[in-house]
């Protein structure tokens, strides 16, 4: 177990995606400044009922894409790990922001898809008529390519190897169904 600084978010990041934040809290400002003088990493998690096994993402600060005269930042962060928040303190250490004690999960972030999710990925990112990702995917580049909801990411972080691959596989078909739905709407449509 190890304490790292939190940002209670109702956000979970899939590992290696990159999201934008916009921080204005004074807080978070601090943990802003210290991010970027230590490049140290930090938790954001979804607190509440929805999480109940409490998992959350480790983060690293990718880029600051601005900075406003009052203080505020518009920034980017890339998720490098998926953990378990057993314990969150108002204060970090003498900080203005939260604190958690957690457990990484030290996923393969680069695991190959196997064959299987691999073709229904294949074949949905030709249906939605997406360019193909980089040859070096990997199942956490296709969990966050599908947009999955909240619900959803903290299933997803909570399985084994092979039932994330599971999972994804069905979410692809469902997707898939969901497309031919739509395009046979789109034709019925159009004949009438």
């Amino acid at each position: 177990m190890e304490t790292l600084p939190a940002f209670p978010l109702h956000l979970l990041p899939i590992p290696g995606e990159l999201l934008p934040l916009h921080i204005f809290e004074p807080r978070y400002r601090q943990l802003l400044s210290d991010a970027e003088e230590s490049d140290m990493e930090f938790v954001i998690f979804p607190n509440g009922d929805i999480n109940p096994l409490k998992f959350g993402a480790i983060l690293k600060l990718e880029q600051i894409i601005r900075k406003f005269e009052s203080g505020e930042s518009d920034i980017i962060v890339r998720a490098v790990d998926f953990c378990v928040v057993h314990e969150l303190s108002p204060f970090y250490k003498q900080k203005l922001y939260p604190g958690a004690i957690i457990t990484r999960k030290g996923l393969d972030t680069k695991k190959n898809p196997g064959i299987s999710l691999m073709l229904e990925f294949t074949d949905w990112q030709q249906q939605i008529k997406k360019p193909r990702i980089s040859s070096s995917i990997s199942i956490y580049n296709i969990a966050a390519a599908l947009q999955l909801t909240l619900k959803e990411r903290i299933r997803f972080a909570a399985l084994s190897e092979n039932g994330k691959q599971r999972f994804l596989t069905g979410m692809i078909r469902f997707e898939k169904v969901i497309l031919r739905a739509e395009e046979y709407s789109k034709r019925i449509y159009h004949l009438n």
